[in-house]
């Protein structure tokens, strides 16, 4: 079920597989009792649910890591009489990256405070501003090049963001200058 093969005692009603993408430890709930902790791939094993009633499963988010963002904590699945249910919880590793912009105007490096920055992340244009001293920030960008425009004393500027692969939560991209 869900690519996972395993041995159980044997089942009833119906039974499920939960998943916390690849997070192990992770306590697991049916109806507020723990039956397991998730293994190295992030799952764990339900082998009593009742069927066609609802079953609260939820997870303990004080056992993710910081660094994750949960979509949720809780579920409630009422599955079909003898059958298997996989339910999905999706942990994002949070990734920040931060920056400085700078412009080179007439041979002098000048910060690009307080504007509107444009790029395109999957297809969909994400605007951001820039602070004091043309400091940015950005969640959840995922590794890759973007190209980023916008308008400095009247003149239309470009400017790659190279994001590297990191493990680090805060990626910093350090200045990026546009002439």
């Amino acid at each position: 079920m869900g690519g996972a093969f395993g041995l159980s005692r044997p089942i009833n009603d119906s039974f499920g597989l939960v998943t916390v993408d690849n997070l192990a430890g992770v306590r697991v709930y049916q109806n507020n009792q723990e039956v397991g902790r998730t293994d190295a791939r992030g799952r764990v094993f339900v082998p009593e649910m009742g069927s066609y009633v609802e079953n609260q499963i939820s997870i303990a988010d004080k056992d993710v890591p910081m660094e994750y963002s949960l979509g949720e904590v809780s579920r409630l699945v009422s599955p079909p009489l003898r059958s298997g249910s996989v339910i999905r919880f999706e942990a994002r590793k949070y990734r920040a990256v931060t920056g400085k912009l700078y412009a080179i105007v007439d041979g002098r490096i000048r910060p690009v405070e307080y504007h509107e920055i444009r790029t395109m992340v999957d297809g969909k244009e994400l605007s951001f501003p820039t602070g004091k001293g043309g400091e940015f920030y950005l969640e959840n960008l995922q590794p890759g090049t973007y190209g980023a425009t916008f308008e400095f004393e009247g003149r239309k500027c470009a400017v790659e963001l190279k994001v590297p692969e990191a493990e680090e939560t805060i990626v910093d991209l350090g200045g990026i200058a546009c002439e």
